[in-house]
């Protein structure tokens, strides 16, 4: 009897150690759950196979795509596809079919349901079975700020402070592309403004930055989406035209001289005066320098002719 006591008393003390542990485990997972419950980035793990099925997916997704997000995604976890942007769906796939580098972050775009795109950083896992991937884990972090800080670093890398126009580094890295690695019907056209001096000795720079501004609207309408508008100097642009014939030059060129015309009719502040040379070459490759040179030649023997006075 004694024996059998002291086996009762070992198991309910085995028991109770057990017990502990697992209390101690459950405590320790319920502290993790909840932090990531309140965490501002969205955790999760899906199920690939035999069907696409969260076992875990924060409540996080309500606050950062909006109400009803969570319930929506764990009851259709292809609407994860629903919210994606356009442009990132084949990121999206390489990640869920085990083509993507896992080292690498993923950078997506979520819609929200305002219907926002919202940039989310995201660390995904892949669970294998058998050498067969069967799962997937990680995690969303919101870095809408931090993109749109690098785009706007981007963009004054690439534009001109004042214009808004492509700036002479972008030129130059146009020029080497179409130069070096693509070749492609192009054309060149090189504006001058001929008076900026003027108005800037006379009126002052603010005046001239105005004149250049305005200039600047003037050609980038008339050009539109038929080239790339950049201001490489003080006061003067060049035009690169892509995948365009000589006719198109030329009609760009009319349609400069002809909105500066509609200007200088209509506006009392100041009279825009341009000068113009183009080029042209059925393809590019080893051919933009001499193209530019040929533009700016012909640019320039049309400013010889004219003579700018100070009013």
């Amino acid at each position: 009897m004694l024996y059998v006591i002291i086996i009762a008393l070992f198991i309910i003390g085995y028991l109770y150690r057990r017990y502990y542990l697992l209390k101690k485990q459950l405590d320790s997972l319920q502290t993790v759950v909840q932090a990531v419950e309140h965490s501002r980035d969205i955790f999760y793990y899906c199920d690939l196979k035999p069907q696409m099925q969260y076992r875990y997916l924060s409540s996080a997704i309500n606050r950062m795509l909006g109400e009803h997000e969570w319930q929506a995604h764990m009851q259709n976890p292809q609407k994860y596809y629903d919210i994606l942007h356009p442009d990132d769906i084949d990121v999206a796939t390489q990640k869920l079919n085990g083509a993507w580098d896992y080292n690498e972050p993923l950078l997506v775009r979520l819609q929200n349901t305002e219907g926002q795109y919202i940039w989310f950083e995201e660390y995904a896992t892949p669970v294998y079975k058998n050498g067969e991937m069967i799962a997937i884990h990680g995690v969303y972090r919101n870095v809408g700020s931090k993109v749109a800080i690098q785009q706007e670093l981007e963009y004054k890398a690439m534009h001109d402070h004042l214009t808004g126009t492509k700036n002479r580094a972008c030129f130059d890295a146009q020029m080497a592309l179409y130069n070096n690695k693509e070749s492609v019907p192009i054309g060149m056209i090189v504006c001058d403004l001929d008076n900026l001096k003027c108005i800037n000795d006379k009126q002052g720079h603010k005046m001239g930055d105005a004149y250049i501004q305005q200039s600047a609207n003037i050609i980038r309408e008339a050009v539109g989406s038929k080239g790339i508008v950049a201001r490489i100097g003080g006061d003067e642009f060049s035009i690169m035209m892509p995948h365009v014939t000589s006719e198109i030059v030329d009609d760009v060129m009319e349609q400069i001289r002809y909105k500066v015309q509609q200007f200088n009719h209509v506006t009392e502040q100041f009279s825009i005066q341009i000068s113009i040379g183009s080029s042209y070459s059925p393809y590019s490759f080893g051919q933009m320098e001499e193209l530019f040179e040929e533009a700016d030649r012909v640019m320039y023997r049309e400013k010889q002719k004219k003579k700018t006075i100070c009013h």
